[in-house]
């Protein structure tokens, strides 16, 4: 009955909705003194509770796969990232090696080679990897600013 009454209310054609409050009000009352609502409104309070828990239910699940999800991404990708690294030592002067380049298809490394780190003179050297011997291609005994860099096919140091 209650139901009826709001359905009329909304309807769209205004001929069919309730000409005035006091025709609405006249309905509201007529269903107050049943028992229809009384009856109507544990129902729609068990509808909300049952939908409010649903609601939580489903959020609760969601969060759960994400963070499963979360976890099994980082766990595969600290493992593999950590199974595949290996340090190599490429050179082994009593002098130091800086400024390191490597070649754009990775077979060849160039690097300066001096007395001192960070100031003095040095000489360009390349090696070809992994066991090749360094080969030193500067004989000026100028300081060389780095960094040193391959051209895009691999030919030239600059």
């Amino acid at each position: 009955a209650l139901q009826r009454v709001v359905h009329r209310c909304l309807e769209k054609n205004p001929e069919q909705r309730f000409q005035s409050a006091s025709d609405l009000a006249f309905a509201l009352e007529a269903l107050s003194d049943s028992s229809a609502i009384t009856a109507a409104a544990p129902a729609s309070r068990q509808l909300e509770s049952r939908s409010k828990l649903g609601a939580v239910a489903v959020g609760l699940a969601v969060a759960v796969l994400l963070a499963s999800g979360a976890l099994i991404f980082f766990r595969n990708r600290k493992s593999s990232g950590l199974a595949s690294t290996e340090y190599v030592q490429l050179t082994n002067f009593a002098d130091s090696a800086v400024e390191p380049a490597l070649s754009p298809d990775g077979r060849i490394l160039a690097f300066i080679r001096g007395d001192s780190t960070f100031v003095g003179h040095g000489e360009v050297n390349v090696k070809l990897l992994p066991d090749g011997e360094p080969v030193q291609l500067t004989h000026d005994g100028l300081s060389k600013m780095g960094p040193l860099a391959f051209s895009p096919d691999g030919s030239r140091i600059a």
